[in-house]
């Protein structure tokens, strides 16, 4: 699993706690909690559970077959808008799919909460450790 992954996953999971316990994420601090949240979860996994960051990623979704995807998440939002339920595709690699898109979309999200809220010169730290990460993984580092 890449870093970039696992800290998009640490920061979703703390997000999804704060939310579920508070649900006002547009506090004052609230970004920060989530992100000391989210620094806990990955301490917690790193000692208890070092061999999970061992396995391969898992891409469900690719370039190819995005579009597709989110042709369908759209589909399936109108659906519940309009009748407030939702008829699901049966078939398991579809909806591991939707699933794993529908996470990245919200990974976004919240991505652009934090993220804006950054003073430039960190963020333009964390753009340097992506890209640093990116010719890590592709080798050229």
């Amino acid at each position: 699993m890449t870093n970039i992954l696992r800290q998009h996953l640490y920061i979703a999971l703390a997000f999804q706690s704060i939310i579920a316990s508070d649900k006002n994420f547009h506090a004052p601090g609230a970004s920060r909690r989530i992100i000391d949240l989210a620094q806990k979860i990955s301490d917690f996994c790193n000692l208890y559970a070092p061999q999970v960051s061992d396995l391969p990623a898992v891409h469900l979704v690719n370039e190819i077959g995005t579009e597709e995807i989110d042709a369908t998440i759209e589909t399936l939002v109108s659906q519940h808008r309009q009748n407030a339920s939702v008829v699901l595709p049966e078939n398991e690699e579809t909806l591991l799919k939707l699933y794993d898109r529908l996470q990245h979309r919200a990974a976004r999200r919240v991505n652009r909460l934090l993220f804006a809220q950054m003073p430039k010169e960190k963020l333009s730290k964390h753009v340097l450790s992506q890209i640093d990460q990116e010719s890590e993984e592709r080798g050229l580092s």
